[in-house]
């Protein structure tokens, strides 16, 4: 693998890191070295290099600001492709378009500019656009995909470039259709908004990003809540009545701040977040018998 990459790499004058430790990648600042690093800066670099590892059969796993991932300790055999720098936006009209690797606060930004309305409350989610898209990220009664249109991804199976309306994408809370789909990699998505008034825009935004430094432990590395919100109720609240807020699995503690995040308080690692995971899912489910389902995803 290493041999071919190189040449692939070198040909492509692609950006690439051997051996290095997933945690500098990731929100949560966990996780073992990859094999491969590869940082495209194009989107026609990002494409050039999924054909690329689906011809060679490369294991690679895609990732944008690493939230909601927590790697394992021992790492990740293969290639992992960060989206980080694919970025860029445009505007037409109402019509939003932007790469997947776009931080999803830039959209927010560009749209304000414009005076498109509808992302404000989603202002502060450290995300990307791919992987707010991928995961229906939300916030304040807010998602992603409330305004948008289509999707164009890369599907590895076929090795061709399709497009998905909003309609095919089986969007719901915290999940859409690409969950199933994980041949399909998320290339760039558009959005049709509203107009509206830039400066109410913008004082929404500022409402949205306050209430969550207000409201969530931001200070720490993270990988946003831990847990789905159950059919009754929502995950921080039991774990508060469970007793857990500030239970601590070596580096890892539920926040003080709010009890629906899981912090890295320093040196913390997969094992120790796993093992804290464990723990509250237990508890919550002997004291109210309602099982968590974990949002973070665990990659090994």
């Amino acid at each position: 693998m290493e041999k071919k990459l190189r040449e692939f790499c070198l040909t492509e004058r692609l950006p690439v890191l051997w051996n290095t430790p997933l945690s500098d990648y990731t929100s949560f600042r966990i996780g073992g070295p990859a094999d491969a690093i590869l940082l495209p800066d194009t989107e026609k670099a990002f494409l050039a290099l999924l054909c690329f590892l689906k011809s060679e059969k490369i294991p690679f796993r895609v990732i944008g600001n690493g939230t909601n991932l927590l790697f394992s300790d021992d790492g990740f055999r293969g290639a992992v492709v960060s989206t980080r720098h694919v970025r860029g936006i445009s505007i037409l009209g109402k019509t939003a378009r932007a790469a997947a690797g776009t931080p999803l606060n830039v959209l927010c930004r560009t749209l304000a500019e414009h005076s498109l309305d509808g992302f404000a409350p989603l202002y502060g989610i450290p995300g990307t656009v791919g992987g707010a898209v991928f995961m229906n990220a939300g916030a304040f009664g807010a998602t992603v995909s409330d305004h948008l249109a289509f999707v164009s991804a890369y599907r590895t199976s076929s090795g061709k470039i399709e497009t998905f309306a909003r309609k095919d994408l089986d969007f719901s809370y915290r999940h859409s259709a690409f969950f199933e789909q994980r041949d399909t990699i998320i290339l760039s998505a558009e959005f049709t908004l509203p107009h509206g008034n830039q400066e109410n825009i913008r004082e929404k935004m500022r409402q949205s990003i306050a209430k969550r430094m207000e409201t969530q432990p931001t200070a720490l590395p993270c990988a946003g809540s831990t847990f789905l919100r159950p059919k009754d109720g929502y995950a921080s609240a039991l774990i508060e009545q469970a007793g857990l807020k500030g239970a601590r699995v070596g580096g890892a503690a539920v926040s003080l701040k709010h009890a629906g995040f899981i912090v890295n308080l320093g040196g913390a690692t997969a094992k120790d977040v796993l093992a804290l995971i464990s723990l509250i899912r237990d508890e919550v489910q002997r004291k109210f018998q309602i099982s968590l389902t974990p949002e973070i995803e665990y990659v090994e």
